[in-house]
């Protein structure tokens, strides 16, 4: 429970902050999602179930609340507090900005460390040998620079912390891998990575990404990261979560391309078997080509069965139905399942004998390392052929998942991926661990929880009071929507024409213009029609990265008060254009998710098995959503105003467009004559 030291704690550091930040102001909004957050971490909300859902708008100063609620917990409690971020541009927010200001408040009570993958790291080892190998005047310039620097402890062999890039020519050379740089081997204790993995046992708060924290959890937790149950989690940008287990969690077999890795393996094997001629070495060696074998012969009739389907395939991609995979697939599955079984076991065997030689100073750390490192790729091979056979055994309404084949013009790969991940969450994440506090701008769908609920396995698991909308503070009526009843729609042969026609007469003096287009085709043609009639100050995505795009935008909008940049929706979430760099905001059409994915088409088909609706409960709900998100790229700060026009007519027209509407934040609605 929340005891009088607990919230005496949180409210002197609160108190701190205040008297440490003269531009700080107290907000109601943020004083009320404080209170909530360390009710919840107490126990005191629900005591069985320590979780916390927030849909907290723009303004209410989320980041602080949940740093000054759950900081002080954390460390009453002793548990590790982790806070989990969809992207770097938050997670460097809170590394730069909000945790120095908490960190201060607190009287430095506390550490903190942001927490990244292993291949955000350099090999110690394998820079040296780069080092010292003859190479291009170019490239000996850079690694004799990174070299010069990690040896003498300038630099800390994070990718990310180099003042310039480090180019991935370079950088797939002396990146970090489980394989030849871990623990089991001595010299690679002081490695990086293996440093920062020490630094984050004894850190009280650690910053890190979900597809970082999910694929911790779904080999058991503890690995990289602290173990659940010592946790409280703050989720931010906690809708995605679903999104990024799904992906995480997703299988794709290239069968030509595992076909020539498997011949790979075969060589690997015949290089160190002139070094390894032991008795354990021999045996493994045997029955892995044997595996080997097997496995080739699974990988050409899967080949083989979807050329005898030729009819089968619709632009490029043959998807079965949910519970339709063909018994054929299944059947090879079940056949040689033992076969990859046996392939992976043998190559963990290569790995410990390879080890061992070393230590007995057969072979030297060196060529250890070197055919370690050449063995990974091939035990992440091992593992994907056994995940997909695995799962194409194992099709069920319990754990439902989309099968397909996909052709390129050099390979065919067979994918699968869950279509729900609820059950998932709920075995690896909610039941585990000590409390979990979700929270993001945009956390329900067409006004209601249901959606999140369904996808993250909550739904029907939480009390009301355990769901918190935390609205806004901004006056949105500062903000005009624009809608249209005619504007033509996208099939018809002048759609283009009026949308170049309505970007370029509300282009004017003063206008900072974001278009955002549902395809990179629209950005294309939008953007040729756009710049053969004015061709000053037009951004396109796609011709610079997105980092450098957005700051050559705000610099030409900085020197002549006006700027428009057209990209695709993707911008609707995750970019900061405060102010005036952005005024007038363009959603050419509403942004559903593209039909033809393999995932959402069966999605949909088993929601239809089950009498359910898609549309209504799929579809709909991450149209809202995405719109939501596209819509707040305007308003950032209590001061700023402008325009949204959204040029699609079915928000007029269909019945669901009221539906759209109605969770949108209470804009000025007035209509466009087209």
């Amino acid at each position: 429970m929340l005891s009088a030291q607990h919230k005496k704690l949180i409210r002197k550091t609160y108190q701190n902050l205040r008297e440490q930040n003269p531009s700080f102001s107290p907000r109601a909004a943020q004083n009320k999602l404080i209170a909530a957050i360390a009710q919840a971490i107490a126990g005191e909300i629900n005591p069985k179930q320590r979780i916390l859902l927030v849909e907290s708008g723009t303004g209410t100063g989320k980041s602080l609340a949940y740093l000054l609620a759950a900081i002080p917990l954390a460390l009453q409690f002793h548990r590790k507090l982790v806070i989990s971020t969809a992207t770097v541009a938050l997670q460097q927010q809170l590394m730069t900005q909000e945790l120095p200001k908490v960190h201060r408040a607190l009287e430095g009570k506390f550490s903190f460390h942001l927490a990244k993958g292993r291949q955000r790291y350099c090999c110690k080892h394998k820079l040296k040998r780069l080092s010292l190998a003859p190479k291009r005047q170019q490239q000996a310039i850079v690694i004799n620079q990174l070299w010069q620097a990690l040896k003498t402890n300038q630099w800390h062999g994070d990718r990310d912390s180099w003042p310039t890039p480090i180019p991935e020519a370079i950088w797939q050379q002396i990146q970090s891998d489980s394989f030849s740089c871990n623990n089991t081997m001595p010299r690679h204790r002081q490695c990086p990575f293996s440093k920062a993995r020490q630094a984050l046992q004894k850190t009280d708060v650690i910053i890190t990404n979900h597809s970082l924290l999910i694929a911790d959890l779904e080999r058991g937790g503890g690995i990289v990261l602290p173990e659940p149950e010592e946790v409280i989690y703050i989720f931010d940008e906690a809708h995605l979560i679903a999104d990024i287990t799904r992906e995480a969690s997703l299988c794709q077999l290239p069968l030509k391309y595992s076909l020539n890795q498997l011949e790979q393996v075969r060589l690997w094997i015949s290089q160190i078997n002139e070094k390894l001629n032991n008795g354990g070495f021999i045996q493994s060696r045997l029955t892995a080509l044997e595996a080997i074998a097997d496995l080739m012969q699974l990988l050409n009739r899967l080949y083989d069965f979807q050329s005898q389907n030729d009819h089968a395939f619709e632009d490029k991609i043959w998807r079965f139905s949910p519970g339709n995979l063909p018994k054929s697939i299944k059947d090879l599955a079940h056949n040689y399942q033992s076969s990859a079984q046996k392939f992976q076991r043998t190559l963990e065997q290569f790995a410990g004998q390879l080890q061992e030689a070393a230590s007995d100073g057969q072979i030297t750390q060196g060529m250890a390392e070197t055919k370690l490192s050449q063995l990974g790729p091939f035990q992440v091979l091992a593992e994907n052929i056994m995940n997909t056979l695995y799962h194409c055994q194992r099709e069920s309404d319990q754990t439902p998942f989309a099968y397909w084949y996909e052709r390129s013009d050099q390979d065919c790969t067979l994918s699968l991926s869950p279509l729900v991940v609820g059950s998932k969450l709920q075995a690896i994440l909610w039941q585990r661990a000590f409390a979990a506090v979700a929270l993001s701008a945009t956390l329900s769908a067409l006004g209601r929880f249901d959606y999140f609920l369904i996808q993250t396995g909550l739904y029907r698991w939480l009390e009301n009071k355990q769901q918190l909308r935390n609205p806004s503070p901004f006056n949105y009526s500062q903000v005009t929507l624009r809608l249209s009843k005619t504007f033509p729609a996208p099939t018809e042969q002048n759609y283009l024409e009026h949308l170049a026609s309505y970007v370029i007469n509300n282009y004017t003096t003063g206008t900072a213009m974001v278009v955002l287009c549902t395809s990179y085709q629209l950005v294309d043609d939008l953007a040729d029609s756009v710049n053969r009639l004015h061709p000053n100050g037009v951004f396109i995505q796609g011709t610079q990265s997105n980092e450098a795009l957005l700051k050559s935008y705000r610099a030409h909008v900085d020197a002549y008060k006006q700027g428009l940049l057209i990209a695709t929706t993707g911008f609707g979430e995750g970019i900061d254009l405060p102010g005036h760099y952005l005024t007038h905001l363009v959603i050419p059409r509403l942004p559903f998710a593209v039909p033809t994915d393999p995932v959402t088409q069966s999605h949909a088909e088993l929601l239809e098995s089950k009498g359910l609706n898609p549309f209504l409960q799929l579809t709909l709900p991450q149209t809202s959503r995405k719109l939501i998100q596209c819509c707040g790229r305007l308003m950032r700060n209590e001061s700023d105003s402008g325009i949204i026009a959204i040029l699609d007519s079915r928000m007029v027209t269909r019945r669901y467009g009221q539906q759209l509407l109605k969770a949108l934040p209470s804009y000025q609605l007035s209509y466009i004559n087209d």
